[in-house]
């Protein structure tokens, strides 16, 4: 455990096949949105939630999931 002290995890990003469908700028400009509404707003939007806000074609959402997927990389058995 004291050889983990000052070691910093690198921050999760999405895998590349997921970032080119452009979900992570439309979640930014949804949170933007959400972000300049009043606590009323806010308030009342947990209550009574919205679906469907996100307008994404689910036909790039299915290529990139079962068409351009890749495998992570991972070690093999016992290389660490």
């Amino acid at each position: 455990m004291q050889g983990k002290r000052g070691f910093e995890k690198p921050l999760w990003e999405l895998p590349a096949f997921i970032a080119a469908t452009g979900i992570a700028d439309i979640r930014q400009h949804q949170a933007d949105k959400d972000a300049q509404s009043s606590l009323k707003q806010k308030l009342k939007q947990k209550m009574q939630p919205k679906m469907g806000k996100i307008d994404i074609d689910y036909q790039v959402l299915h290529e990139a999931f079962f068409r351009h997927q890749t495998k992570p990389y991972m070690t093999d058995h016992g290389a660490l």
